[in-house]
């Protein structure tokens, strides 16, 4: 009666499953970094500044976290709230939802180039310019943005709710903003007003081309410590990626796993990833370390337009409470109650993202040949239906993404729609890197 009841339930879901499928977007998955670099000059454009305006002098604003990135409300124009991953990667605005022109009746005043990870070319977008944005009770006006083609992958899919834009450095310029990771608050306070409590460790800041970098001392697999150059970088979910060839010393795993590090704005993200034995920020160590290695195509690294080795993402940021304070170019650090968790890749090899109206329906668009999805006779375009029993539709893909790295040799049980027809198989979890 079980078995009856759920392929009842199944051709209940199919229509509209269906439905989806044939507008449904056709690239696997979407980048592990969302940074963008604006190549055309913008110093023509507005750039706006955010203020208080009402005698307050900070403001606490609650942000969603999906899937490593930070989301917060935003209003343009006085509609809203927009959904904008916040993201210390890019030194322009940008709106990802294409929808966003004709319902703020914005005009196109300029075309230019958008540089994103990946192998393709660059992206053209458009700018629009004389916005009005407000955070929280933080507003501003004369902003400019970059608005993406209407072709352009959908953030939305990957992070698993609606995504209109992405913002950085046009809110991180004009306040300290300290980030609670564990509570998921903002505080938002003036520069000026802004003083740091005990327990917190600085580090200098070098602002360049409007993005925050520091120095920190990396321990190779080879068992030497060298010092790097790193983009601090939320709109990046991994832990940390350095970059070949940056440095001598920085060299690609032969035993690293070789992977699709994801989908940048120009194309695939091949690498390897591996493992660092240690990362030291002036007295705390993080060890073990799962590290992206991208490898690029001939010639394709002359787009790394920075001397930078690498960056570092939220899943090393998020173990901390952490301050940026742009104007004093400092950044302060505590350690949270994650500091010590283990740093887990995928153990499945399954790339999923996520679909319908609430973001709650899961396609299969990629599996890493050899891995347990595979193994499993999981194919690309299967819908998963139910993960342990339970309705996929009851999880978030931040959910899924956390239960498929749960546990070496863990077991998963799946039900898939592959075309008409149901099935059930199993995923054995393994840790792979």
């Amino acid at each position: 009666m079980y078995k009856a009841d759920l392929v009842a339930a199944f051709k209940n879901w199919f229509h509209k499953i269906s439905l989806y499928k044939k507008n449904r977007l056709l690239f696997p998955v979407i980048a592990l970094t969302v940074s963008f670099l604006i190549l055309d000059a913008i110093s023509s454009f507005a750039q706006g500044n955010f203020g208080f305006h009402d005698g307050r002098t900070s403001e606490k604003i609650s942000f969603k976290y999906h899937r490593n990135l930070i989301i917060v409300p935003l209003f343009i124009n006085g509609q809203g709230p927009f959904n904008f991953i916040l993201d210390t990667g890019v030194n322009f605005i940008i709106l990802t939802n294409p929808v966003l022109q004709d319902q703020l009746h914005l005009s196109i005043l300029k075309t230019i180039l958008v540089r994103g990870l990946g192998e393709g070319k660059d992206t053209k977008a458009g700018v629009v310019g004389n916005l009005n944005l407000q955070v929280g009770k933080i507003d501003g006006g004369g902003f400019s943005a970059a608005i993406l083609p209407a072709e352009e992958f959908s953030f939305s899919n990957y992070v698993g709710m609606s995504i209109d834009g992405i913002i950085g450095y046009d809110l991180f310029k004009s306040f300290a903003i300290k980030i609670d990771y564990e509570n998921e608050i903002l505080t938002i306070t003036k520069p000026e007003e802004f003083k740091i409590q005990r327990k917190y460790r600085n580090y200098p800041l070098s602002i360049e081309n409007q993005r925050p970098y520091i120095y920190t001392t990396s321990k190779l697999d080879s068992g030497k410590s060298i010092k790097v150059k790193l983009i601090l970088d939320t709109g990046a979910g991994h832990p940390i990626s350095l970059e070949p060839g940056s440095d001598s010393s920085i060299i690609v795993p032969a035993a690293g796993l070789k992977s699709r590090l994801g989908i940048g704005l120009n194309g695939p993200i091949e690498g390897k990833l591996g493992r660092l034995p240690g990362l030291n920020f002036d007295g705390i160590e993080l060890k073990n370390i799962v590290c992206s290695f991208p490898v690029y195509p001939k010639g394709a690294e002359r787009k790394l337009s920075d001397d930078r080795n690498g960056n570092l993402g939220n899943e090393i940021l998020s173990r901390f409470t952490i301050v940026f304070n742009y104007a004093r170019q400092m950044i302060y650090l505590k350690a949270n109650n994650t500091l010590k968790r283990p740093f887990e890749y995928d153990m499945s090899g399954l790339d999923l993202i996520a679909s319908g109206k609430e973001y709650r329906n899961y396609i299969v668009t990629g599996i890493d040949p050899g891995s347990p999805a595979d193994l499993s006779g999981l194919k690309e375009n299967d819908i998963i239906m139910y993960i342990n029993l339970v309705p996929a539709a009851q999880y978030s893909i931040t959910e899924i993404d956390n239960l498929l790295r749960s546990g070496d040799k863990k077991k998963v049980n799946i039900v898939y729609q592959r075309g008409n027809q149901i099935g059930f198989t199993q995923i054995i979890l393994k840790r792979r890197v």
